[in-house]
């Protein structure tokens, strides 16, 4: 059995962790370049520009944001300013989710036809998770392991909280969504529309969410 509580072990975990996040951040910098069209069609005005773009396009920079200042933490070979690192890493992780929620509350919003109650209601989960977001970096701490010659974060069960938030915020909106267009279009055709609408991807997601949001 393994000893965690051993050095060299943890060590060469460490070492594993490093080379999955590495192998996870190259898929994603690989996605982003390949879908930079996007962005080049609305800049040559190619794509009608609509408000909201900016929330995917935020989404898409403050992830290779965090992507690219993680990869820094990792691959450094003098120390840094680790409490600095690890703030900016968490500040770019939850402003990304912030800013996928906000994609959530719009097509919540326009599903219920702009609903007052909704919007309220929506507007108030956005500005919950705002609020965790912030104290999650400022209470952010990490500090240099001259043994792993890299950072390392500590009091990291705090982030269950927020994720646990998160997913929660996620599961709400979706089946705002459902109710909203089956209310709307009552029978089969209420499916197709779900899947027209991509709720399956918004489930997926909100299944993928639940490991960060119940690992301690």
């Amino acid at each position: 059995m393994v000893d965690w509580n051993n050095p060299t072990a943890i060590l060469h975990e460490y070492g594993a962790w490093v080379k999955l996040l590495h192998v996870i951040n190259g898929i994603y910098l690989w996605e982003f370049i390949c879908n930079l069209s996007f962005e080049w069609s609305l800049l040559q005005g190619l794509r009608q520009w609509r408000w909201t773009a900016s929330f995917y396009i935020a989404c898409r920079l403050t992830t290779i944001a965090e992507v690219l200042v993680t990869l820094v933490g990792l691959d450094v070979t003098s120390q840094i300013n680790c409490k600095v690192w690890a703030r900016f890493v968490i500040f770019f992780a939850y402003a990304t989710s912030t800013f996928a929620l906000g994609l959530y509350a719009i097509r919540c919003i326009a599903v219920w036809q702009r609903s007052l109650p909704i919007t309220v209601f929506s507007a108030a989960l956005i500005l919950t998770n705002f609020g965790a977001w912030i104290r999650r970096v400022v209470e952010a701490e990490a500090t240099w392991d001259p043994t792993s010659q890299a950072c390392v974060r500590h009091g990291t069960h705090q982030a269950l909280l927020n994720n646990a938030l998160l997913l929660a915020t996620e599961v709400v909106f979706t089946a705002l969504m459902a109710v909203g267009i089956y209310y709307r279009n009552p029978g089969p055709r209420a499916f197709k529309i779900m899947y027209r609408e991509g709720l399956l991807w918004l489930v997926t997601a909100a299944i993928v969410q639940t490991i960060p949001a119940t690992h301690r």
